[in-house]
């Protein structure tokens, strides 16, 4: 757990927090800990860490959410369109 309170971990994230939009829709118990393990741990702390995220259902549509707090829900306007997703652009 030192690793998750180190300035180095704390201040990577205060920097995301600042960019619009980012913790409206973009914080998921998934997506942090696959930026966490992106940037940070190697290969041994990967394969120590569990995350359950008890609100997290990746299976949502962007309508639904991604999380039972509605948080992460696209405007509309950014929602990719139904041409892309049938032509996998």
């Amino acid at each position: 757990m030192s690793f998750f309170r180190s300035s180095l971990y704390q201040s990577y994230f205060e920097e995301l927090d600042s960019w619009p939009g980012f913790d409206e829709y973009c914080w998921s118990p998934q997506s942090i800990l696959a930026i966490a393990a992106a940037f940070f741990l190697n290969d041994n702390f990967i394969t120590e860490i569990w995350v359950y995220g008890r609100h997290q259902n990746s299976s949502k549509t962007p309508e639904e959410g991604w999380n039972d707090s509605k948080r992460g829900i696209l405007p509309e306007s950014q929602r990719p369109s139904a041409h892309l997703k049938a032509s996998g652009e």
